[in-house]
């Protein structure tokens, strides 16, 4: 078998979906309803910039030239070469979390609060990672790797935009937005407020069972700090064992988009998994 694990087939599953998808998108000509197809897309897209920081972490398959040409398809999958977005995952946000280096702080968004706090963080964020990405020193490997994947993703969009320009800038290239900015957001809400300083509360954590299905364990972020090599599949059971007798209802919530959604739109409330009932937060 060519893969690591059995876990990753879903991988693939949800990487050829995507595709397939995207190919739909080009194919059928364009009109006003084939903008239905964006939250369908921007979701699998969000899915797969969360497969490919967890492809990068621990590859999933056997064959090294294999894993760079599963990582050139990803790089179609989210709109942008794969690699670049790791490189700045890696050796800043890893590396730098706890404090101002990290370009991605959740500082950035200042004071602010709800929708507008998301917002100025995503603007601040994506200017920092402009601006400073190119100073990262790593390992001439990711220069090739790179280079394949924008070359990939580059013949994908010229190919593409003969085919229907309008359905690739303004459905996939939308859902392509949708992903990256989502998966920066979730980056942002797992360690907004957190006390970066602290061991085991740096993160917060979400515990939903079926988030944690669709969306390949991405909710127990400080296992996944805790031990960034580990498998996505192994991440609930490193939680379990090692972060949750360390923590408390402070840092571990239910629900992703039920925590985003009385946090950040109605800025009151949050939900308490270890309650099991909905309790006012100071924000």
């Amino acid at each position: 078998m060519f893969l690591r694990r059995t876990h990753d087939r879903k991988t693939l599953a949800v990487e050829a979906i995507t595709l397939l998808v995207i190919l739909f998108a080009v194919w059928l000509p364009f009109s006003w309803t084939s903008l239905l197809l964006i939250p369908i897309l921007g979701s699998l897209s969000f899915i797969c910039c969360i497969i490919n920081h967890n492809n990068k972490h621990n590859p999933i398959l056997k064959n090294r030239t294999l894993n760079q040409l599963n990582d050139c398809l990803v790089s179609i999958c989210i709109g942008s070469p794969a690699t670049r977005l790791h490189l700045v995952h890696q050796y800043n946000h890893h590396a730098h979390f706890r404090d101002d280096r990290d370009w991605s702080r959740y500082s950035l968004a200042g004071d602010t609060r709800g929708l507008t706090r998301i917002l100025k963080y995503l603007a601040l964020a994506t200017r920092e990672i402009v601006a400073h990405r190119d100073t990262l020193v790593f390992p001439s490997r990711f220069k090739r790797e790179l280079a394949y994947q924008r070359v990939t993703l580059a013949l994908f969009v010229m190919i593409a935009a003969l085919i229907n320009w309008k359905s690739l800038f303004l459905v996939v290239g939308t859902s392509w937005i949708i992903g990256l900015y989502s998966v920066l957001t979730a980056n942002f809400v797992n360690h907004d407020g957190c006390e970066l300083k602290d061991e085991w509360k740096h993160s917060r954590n979400f515990l939903s069972d079926l988030e944690n299905w669709i969306f390949f364990n991405n909710g127990y972020h400080a296992a996944h700090h805790l031990r960034p090599e580990a498998h996505w599949s192994e991440l609930k059971e490193i939680h379990t064992k090692s972060v949750a007798p360390q923590t408390n209802s402070s840092t571990n919530e239910g629900s992703f988009f039920r925590y985003l959604f009385y946090k950040y739109i109605l800025k009151q409330k949050t939900y308490s998994l270890s309650m099991n009932l909905l309790e006012s937060k100071e924000v």
